[in-house]
């Protein structure tokens, strides 16, 4: 779309090719060790292993690239070569320059000072050059002199500088006034860089294109796209009009650059008129190729598409020659745009010209591929900077890092890392954080040690960084990490810890409130003055745990430093009390707020709801909702949510009913609104209007998380619909992917209970699922859907128990639960294979996996195998089970074995009269009754 307007052969959208013809200009000696492999096709993971040792294998043409690259220095003849080599280690400048006195010309001079990569030395040498009797002062010198001082923010000695140079009548040029700009731009003092345009115009200079292009670009840096645009077309008209720049300045950048605004416009040259150059009626175009870049660069960053794109069809027609930085801004404009078929067809466009992608532009296609989640077409451009015999660098890796990092790509994250230290480089600290959070996520702590050690070493890291790693440390729970890092010895720019590293270790303690405490005074030891955000973390902390008393201290502390408290503090000391009931304390702090001049939000007033909820005050709990009303958001769903509750608890129907359909409507219902009616309907007994509630939740979608399948499941199992009970398990675990909860289980429990499930049975699933047995949840999953004649269902847990490599570790109700499920669904042989399975395995048969035994013969006909149990129920093998004789009484008659059913039955009944006579008058009390006693029916046990 945008390409359309700039014309020609770039409005095609075709994806660029790079075959070997093409690409023979780049077969260079630093690419040609890849170009072997560039030719040949290959696919999946082994491409970015490819690509990552092949880059090992690049060390020596990198760094024997690297260092050409480095030590190339223009070819001077005559003397220079040797001065500049002799200067490069000599402390005594003078002595050097004394002995090639009068052998050096202005060029050469000039040249000598360019040369210099400090800013003393600089001064050194040009004081040496002004010593001489026939120098003559000249504002080339000058320039170079001011931009070193100005690149090393040495602004005391650039005012003298300054000074100096109108002492002499050395008359500032646009050259001078453009580096000026630059310098002071290039370090973030804007309004200063812009005081020397105002200075400019006061004298009488005109800016050039270059000055102009400079103002451009630091207006453009600084995100001032509308001022830097109406500078440029004011440029355009020959005017420089000033009035809507802000000159203001701080306090202390005033301070250090003052003679901007004093001495400044009472020197610095000799005051010219613009000669009428200024309101020309011709109107300026641009003729550099990097005014153009500059535009681009400023109005794609501006979102001005549109126009990016006629400042290039501009460049295009008026034949100004397009370099690889044209070609990167416009990909990059139309890529973060989402038109990347156009920024592929610039591309071409780029080739067709014949100028060479650079890295920059490997980097930006890699990272366009990168935000839209496509790692395949990422990870192909990240190798394609190999194919045009170019090197990835620092931007390349950090990218690619993420990239790899974040897919938990160890190897190849390591490849990386390897390729970097090979380079003589480091680890970009950026990249540390995510490389911290795979590392430890794959358990090797070490590495990230390691890692952090050798970035320390090359000059350390922000606490920016610092706070970053000690958040992923903490959020694994790694305290002793966290604290080494946060306590070791620093190095570099990150010497002294601050306070948004303290921030981070006293939210990442979360519970451990005391520790978080700690933490407070140490930082307020060190003279450190804890936000309002701080404070309030703490506080918070405290609240919850109910250390009411702490939390108030801490809010003391707070107002003592002067620190004002916000709503963020009031709210948690609010809702903390309202959660515990007390409202008087709540509603302190809610007037306390309110006289500070802090109006209450709408989570503090929902607090103040459920407050008064608790002391069952449904007339304060009103009047808080009806207050939120008035609010400019007005009421939100938790606040409704809230008042239902209220009106729950309290048995009020027709006031529940009434904001339940109200919420409906208009729809605002979400989850919580559903289960909390359905609740309302539960406790009155109201079974049918539950279940119709819950169906009016599933058809909203509101059953996302684990508590809304609870409660939807609870609400059918009471009311006895164990088949839709299973259909919701299935969507919940399967479909969904919803982990269930221990409630999950709980309801699951109740549901194999009314299912017919024998109590043992119940009894040994409880106990294997909260001793937290292998393969308990997957026992009572089975069971469940098994009991509820949901079999297709069943056999897919089955599957899992079934796998020969899977050991079920001496947990005999996960092979009863597979053997019940097998033989409820008729599959007779799988059920015989499990339980020889168990014994092969050690594991013992108890009376649960007698009952199932007892089904599965009598299914197939298999009376030996009931006799064999019956006999061992007579002569007392088998402790005496209700269950298991039923069953063998079932698998009898469902035999056709009348005869046998009513023998063991007489049999069971001459047992059961014995025990009565021998336990006559016995003292001792069983377990059954001190269960009862105790108030519970032996079936839900905790464990």
């Amino acid at each position: 779309m945008m390409l359309q307007c700039c014309g020609g052969s770039l409005a095609q959208t075709s994806t660029p090719s790079f075959s070997p013809c093409k690409l023979h200009s780049l077969r260079s000696t630093t690419g040609s060790l890849f170009w072997r492999f560039s030719c040949h096709q290959y696919h999946g993971k082994d491409v970015v292993f490819l690509g990552f040792k092949l880059q090992c294998l690049s060390k020596d043409l990198y760094l024997s690239q690297k260092s050409l690259n480095k030590g190339k220095r223009k070819k001077y003849g005559g003397v220079l070569p040797v001065i500049l080599r002799e200067l490069e280690g000599r402390r005594d400048v003078e002595t050097l320059l004394d002995s090639y006195c009068g052998k050096l010309n202005p060029k050469e001079q000039t040249l000598i000072l360019k040369e210099q990569s400090r800013w003393d030395k600089v001064i050194r040498v040009f004081n040496w050059f002004k010593s001489q009797q026939d120098y003559a002062p000249n504002v080339i010198h000058y320039n170079v002199v001011l931009r070193s001082l100005g690149r090393a923010q040495k602004w005391d000695e650039l005012r003298l500088c300054w000074i100096e140079m109108s002492e002499k009548g050395v008359v500032a040029t646009n050259n001078t006034y453009g580096m000026l700009v630059d310098v002071y731009g290039k370090v973030g003092l804007v309004k200063e860089a812009l005081l020397w345009i105002k200075h400019m115009k006061l004298r009488g200079v005109f800016p050039d294109e270059v000055t102009m292009s400079t103002v451009i670009k630091v207006l453009k840096d600084a995100g001032e796209f509308d001022k830097a645009d109406k500078f440029y077309k004011d440029w355009c008209v020959g005017r420089v009009e000033l009035d809507y720049l802000d000159f203001e300045s701080d306090e202390e950048a005033l301070s250090l650059k003052q003679f901007l605004l004093t001495e400044l416009f009472r020197s610095g040259g000799r005051s010219r008129d613009f000669g009428g150059v200024e309101e020309s009626d011709v109107t300026r175009k641009p003729r550099l190729t990097t005014t153009y870049n500059t535009l681009i660069d400023l109005y794609g960053k501006a979102g001005r598409l549109e126009e990016a794109a006629g400042v290039f069809s501009d460049m295009l027609k008026a034949s100004v020659p397009l370099d690889a930085f044209t070609f990167n801004t416009m990909i990059f404009i139309c890529g973060s745009e989402g038109h990347l078929s156009e920024a592929e067809a610039l591309l071409d466009a780029m080739e067709e010209r014949g100028i060479r992608p650079d890295t920059k532009t490997c980097n930006i296609f890699l990272k366009l591929y990168a935000d839209l989640g496509d790692v395949d077409a990422a990870l192909r451009w990240f190798r394609k900077i190999r194919e045009f015999g170019l090197f990835p660098d620092d931007a390349t890796h950090r990218v690619v890092i993420k990239i790899l990092s974040e897919r938990n790509m160890v190897e190849e994250v390591e490849f990386v890392i390897q390729e970097i230290e090979r380079f003589g480089k480091c680890v970009d600290q950026s990249s540390l954080p995510l490389l911290a959070k795979m590392y430890v996520g794959v358990r090797m702590n070490e590495r990230v040690k390691l890692l952090i050690e050798r970035v320390k070493s090359r000059g350390g890291f922000s606490s920016r960084i610092y706070a970053a790693l000690l958040d992923v440390y903490a959020e694994n729970g790694l305290w002793a990490e966290a604290e080494a890092l946060f306590y070791g010895e620093r190095d570099g720019f990150g010497q002294k810890r601050d306070v948004l590293e303290y921030n981070v270790m006293i939210k990442a303690y979360g519970g451990l409130v005391d520790r978080a405490r700690e933490f407070l005074n140490e930082m307020m030891d060190a003279r450190l003055k804890p936000s309002c955000l701080t404070f309030s973390a703490v506080i918070a902390r405290f609240a919850e745990k109910k250390s009411f008393s702490i939390a108030i201290d801490v809010l003391q502390e707070m107002l003592l430093l002067d620190v004002r408290p916000n709503e963020i503090v009031y709210g948690s000391l609010i809702n903390a009390f309202a959660e515990d009931g007390k409202l008087e304390e709540a509603n302190v702090y809610f007037k306390t707020m309110e006289d500070s001049g802090i109006s209450p939000n709408q989570v503090i007033l929902t607090s103040m709801i459920k407050a008064y909820g608790k002391i069952r005050s449904v007339e304060g709990a009103r009047g808080m909702y009806e207050r939120m009303q008035m609010l400019d958001g007005g009421l939100d769903i938790v606040a409704s949510n809230s008042m239902l509750n209220v009106y729950a608890e309290l048995g009020m129907l027709s006031e529940a009913e009434a904001m339940y359909d109200h919420l409906r409507e208009t729809g605002l219902a979400d989850g919580v609104t559903f289960a909390t009616m359905m609740l309302v309907y539960k406790n009155m007994g109201m079974l049918d209007s539950a279940i119709e509630v819950a169906e009016q939740m599933r058809e909203s979608g509101f059953l996302r998380d684990c508590v809304g399948y609870n409660k939807v499941m609870a609400c059918y199992a009471a009311h006895g619909q164990l088949v839709e009970c299973g259909k919701l398990l299935h969507e919940m675990v399967v479909v969904g992917k919803v982990a269930p909860n221990k409630k999950t289980f709980k309801v699951l429990f109740t549901v194999l209970k009314k299912g017919g499930v024998p109590a043992e049975a119940v009894r040994d699933l409880q106990t294997s699922y909260y001793e937290g047995r292998p393969f308990a949840k997957q026992a009572v999953l089975t069971s469940a859907f098994s009991i509820v004649g949901l079999h297709a269902y069943a056999l897919e847990w089955c599957g899992i128990f079934r796998k020969e490599e899977v050991g079920l570790r001496s947990n005999a109700s996960a092979y009863n639960a597979a053997i019940r499920a097998y033989v409820a669904y008729g599959r007779i042989d799988d059920a015989l294979k499990m339980f020889m399975r168990m014994q092969d395995e050690g594991v013992e048969p108890d009376v649960v996996t007698l009952i199932n035994l007892v089904h599965c013969y009598g299914r197939a006909g298999m009376v030996e195998g009931v006799k064999r149990v019956h006999s061992q129920l007579k002569h007392g093998e088998v402790a005496p089970s209700e269950a298991l004789v039923k069953a063998v009484v079932e698998a009898y008659k469902n035999m056709k074995r009348l005869d046998l059913a009513e023998l063991i039955t007489q049999e069971m009944k001459l047992v059961s009269e014995f025990e009565q006579f021998a336990d006559c008058g016995s003292e001792d009390i069983d377990e059954r009754d001190i269960s009862l006693a105790c108030g519970s029916d032996g079936d839900d046990l905790k464990y």
